[in-house]
């Protein structure tokens, strides 16, 4: 995965890459993360995986024989006083 880079407009639980569209290797695990705080919940969603720990603040997206090669991936950030932020990427694996 590309590099996260934080924009300041955007909650601080949350840094978007710059690109609209990740590409990661159909053949290895590709670590995804967010800044998140231990109180705070995180739901990775993708069209295009099989996502361990979809519900932590770090996570592996493995590409398995019978999952789709392209779709999209979010990520969705909250806090416990109610903060929420997503993002979502285009994303396939080659």
């Amino acid at each position: 995965m590309r590099g996260l880079i934080a924009t300041p407009r955007q909650s601080p639980l949350l840094r978007t890459s710059a690109a609209s569209e990740i590409v990661v290797d159909a053949s290895s695990k590709t670590l995804l993360s967010i800044p998140a705080g231990d109180d705070d919940r995180v739901a990775w969603l993708s069209s295009c995986r099989t996502l361990t720990d979809f519900d932590l603040k770090t996570t592996f997206l493995t590409i398995e024989p019978e999952d789709a090669v392209a779709g999209m991936l979010a990520v969705v950030p909250s806090t416990r006083d109610g903060g929420v932020a997503w993002q979502t990427w285009s994303i396939r694996a080659e």
